[in-house]
């Protein structure tokens, strides 16, 4: 069976030391100043950084709540604001976190899957799987 880190959607559940964490998770200076640049406020600044560092490490975006505190403690740390600095509410801040979606996918060269995309996959893939045209019995 494949490890977790292999399958289509990886999570960050096991402990690292504090020298993976630096090296996995620590903030490049480019990342600090785009997380300073676009976010206010100590709580906005760590949900970014978070959202930032857990799509470039996971390649999607956990719910905020499923980040470990690990992550959320070391990235609070790295951005020096206080230990009682929670990251935003999803149910509150929606519009600020989807802005902050579009950012993080912006930075990191990601792109969503939309118009177009069926014929580039069918293009580098040939003919597919077919699942559309066939019917089920």
């Amino acid at each position: 069976m494949a490890s977790i880190d292999r399958t289509a959607y990886p999570r960050c559940s096991h402990q690292l030391s504090d020298q993976e964490m630096d090296a996995r998770d620590g903030p490049t200076d480019e990342e600090t100043t785009l997380t300073l640049a676009e976010s206010l406020g100590a709580s906005a600044r760590l949900t970014f950084l978070v959202m930032l560092k857990t799509r470039q490490q996971l390649g999607y975006l956990p719910l905020l709540d499923e980040v470990p505190e690990q992550i959320v403690g070391f990235l609070r740390n790295a951005l020096d604001v206080p230990i009682e600095t929670a990251l935003l509410d999803a149910r509150v801040k929606t519009k600020t976190l989807f802005r902050y979606r579009g950012l993080t996918r912006t930075h990191l060269g990601n792109r969503r899957f939309g118009e177009g995309s069926e014929q580039l996959l069918e293009a580098l893939g040939g003919a597919g799987c077919g699942c559309r045209s066939q019917t089920l019995p």
